[in-house]
């Protein structure tokens, strides 16, 4: 199956669904080939194999998946991602990275993160330049993500680094599932507001307010967010892999089940908090404050200026 995308890029990401054969042999490995190819060689041996990776044992619950790092520098930003995500019972995180993009300036922090056994780096480096293909391939890079964790994590999160779910209402991802995740749901559509980094500093108090300015922690600083978009508009997924056929970066496309459904969490329950640096167009009135995550300080800073502690 092949889509096309972005109509305005040179190439796009696509998928080739494989029908495997009925024989009682386990495929090991699959390869691409031309059909006017082995039509001209019917002889011919394929040189470039793709193994066939087989795990149906589930080893976590919750799985997120990071797109490729690109001219990111930011090691604050970064560890108040990774340390939110990990409090609120995120197990495990799936970051990419290229030769495009020099990594040194954070590189600490994500080999910090790979001794604790919490983060996994996989290397995407495409065959084309990065102008001619969108965002470096983040269809296919999400494909990829969603099939590495399938049969390994029971729910995978596809959000971008500067991006983090708070909940006012729900103490961990396992409180959310269980409470937003109904009958046929295999997807979770969070709505996204922008917390805009260029925006004043909150005046309101907080526990661990002077660290949080000491050290420039912008989830606690920067609680005054843009318009919250509709479902769909900037939305970000929690999946069931095994239930997905093909998504967008906003929304499932496709199930395997028809039964299969996407629900749609509000606003009040969670959110996506994207804590952007530049402002942009759909940056949108009215402006509001949302201080919810004040009430994870306690917990939350002491972890952040440890992990920030031990890789400077």
């Amino acid at each position: 199956m092949c889509s096309i995308i972005f109509l305005f890029f040179r190439y796009q990401s696509a998928m080739i669904i494989c029908k495997l054969s009925n024989s009682s042999e386990n495929t090991e490995t699959v390869s691409v080939v031309e059909k006017s190819v082995l039509r001209a060689n019917k002889t011919l041996t394929p040189t470039n194999y793709l193994n066939v990776t087989k795990n149906n044992n589930i080893k976590r619950n919750f799985t997120r998946c990071i797109p490729v790092l690109y001219d990111f520098h930011d090691k604050m930003a970064l560890i108040q991602m990774l340390e939110t995500d990990i409090l609120f019972g995120m197990e495990h995180f799936i970051i990419y990275y290229n030769n495009d993009h020099n990594q040194s300036t954070v590189d600490d922090v994500l080999e910090f993160y790979q001794r604790k056994g919490v983060l996994e780096l996989i290397k995407w480096d495409l065959p084309v330049k990065t102008k001619d293909i969108h965002y470096h391939g983040q269809i296919a890079n999400m494909h990829d993500c969603l099939y590495r964790s399938m049969h390994r994590s029971t729910y995978v999160l596809f959000a971008d680094v500067d991006e983090v779910v708070i909940s006012p209402v729900f103490k961990s991802w396992g409180g959310l599932t269980n409470n937003c995740l109904k009958l046929n749901c295999a997807a979770l559509q969070f709505q996204n507001a922008f917390f805009p980094v260029v925006f004043k500093s909150t005046n309101k108090n907080f526990s661990g307010m002077v660290d949080a300015v000491k050290y420039n922690m912008t989830f606690f600083l920067k609680t005054t967010h843009t318009k919250i978009h509709s479902h769909g508009d900037r939305s970000k997924l929690l999946v069931k892999p095994e239930s997905i056929y093909f998504l967008f970066i906003h929304s499932v496309v496709k199930y395997y089940s028809k039964e299969s459904q996407t629900c749609k969490v509000k606003h009040k329950d969670a959110m996506l908090h994207h804590y952007r640096k530049k402002l942009a167009i759909d940056m949108k009135t009215p402006y509001l404050e949302n201080t919810i995550i004040h009430s994870l300080s306690s917990r939350l800073i002491p972890n952040i200026i440890k992990a920030m502690n031990s890789v400077q």
